[in-house]
Formats: structure tokens, C-alpha cells, sequence
């Protein structure tokens, strides 16, 4: 006779076959244009079609890799030909006429926020002052230092000197001279 955890195993890992359990499934696939972030997109998708037929409907690549093929450095004298064969290549993988979702997508690009700068935590910036005023630029000597109880490497120690100096903390290291 098999032991409880054994049961519970098998119990958990059948399908669930259940009415509940067909209602639930179909429930997620069908929520899939509600998962789409995008509302230019989401307009545009049709949920009787699958993925693929959607994205080359609307002008989209599944595969970045291969709509848009990486040329293989070439030992051959024939250059010239090489490059030919590729740009007809090209044109017959891209739509001749550029679509207005494509245009949509690039102007909600164009208006991205920009990515928000790193900001040194307080602590960290008075810890690499405290390093820079002992040690100066001798990232050897801050990696053996007894404070470093992260155990930080030489070369991260030299990118947090380098945030340290473009961060607004400097001024840690002007007020204990």
C-alpha cells in the first residue's frame, strides 16, 4: 500500500479533468488579448487566430532571428554577390509598405520615459567615501579593508567609485577633510 506522500504526489499531478478544470482552461486561453499591455495592439488582435498568424498579420516577427538574418563572415572572394543575394533576401522578409500599427509603436517609443538613473543608497555612498578617504585609488587595499563586509572584488569596487563621483553624495567626501 502506497504511503500518504505517495498518494498526494499522484493526486497532484494528474490533470485536472474536472468540468472546473475544462471551464478554467478555457478561461485562460481566452484571456490572452487581455493580457496584451498594449492597447494599439490589443484593437488589432483576433483571438481565432493563433500567435503566429496575428503577429505577421500585423506586421510583427515572431523570430527576430530570423526575419532579419546575421551575415556569416565569408572567406569568399565574391563579396559583391554575397551582399546581393542578402539585400534580396531583405526585401522579401520586410513588407514593402510600412503599417500604421508599426508607426503607433515607434511613436510610443519615441515618448518612453527615460530610464531613471541609478541613485547610490546613503549608506553605500558614506561606506565608498570612507574607502576613497583611507585609500585613495589603491582598490587592493579597499578589497582588504575591514569594513568591506560584502567582500566586494576589486573591479566592483572601482564601479562604485566611479557611481560614488557622478552621484550628488560627493560632498561626503569634501566635509570630513
Amino acid at each position: 500500500m502506497p504511503t500518504v506522500r505517495k498518494r498526494r504526489s499522484r493526486k497532484n499531478s494528474r490533470i485536472n479533468n474536472t468540468r472546473y478544470g475544462r471551464r478554467l482552461k478555457k478561461r485562460s486561453c481566452k484571456s490572452v488579448k487581455n493580457r496584451i499591455q498594449l492597447e494599439c495592439i490589443r484593437e488589432r488582435w483576433d483571438s481565432k487566430k493563433t500567435m503566429k498568424q496575428n503577429l505577421m498579420e500585423l506586421g510583427l516577427s515572431i523570430d527576430p532571428n530570423r526575419s532579419l538574418p546575421v551575415r556569416q563572415p565569408n572567406n569568399s572572394t565574391n563579396e559583391v554577390d554575397d551582399m546581393a543575394v542578402e539585400n534580396t533576401e531583405l526585401q522579401k522578409s520586410t513588407p514593402s509598405e510600412q503599417t500604421d500599427l508599426i508607426s503607433e509603436l515607434e511613436a510610443i517609443a519615441a515618448n518612453a520615459p527615460p530610464n531613471k538613473p541609478f541613485v547610490m543608497s546613503p549608506s553605500e555612498a558614506k561606506f565608498i567615501a570612507y574607502l576613497i578617504m583611507r585609500h585613495g585609488t589603491n582598490y587592493k587595499k579597499m578589497v582588504k579593508d575591514k569594513k568591506n563586509y560584502n567582500q566586494l572584488t576589486e573591479g566592483q569596487l572601482k564601479k562604485k567609485c566611479l557611481q560614488f563621483h557622478k552621484s550628488p553624495y560627493v560632498y561626503l567626501l569634501d566635509s570630513e577633510d
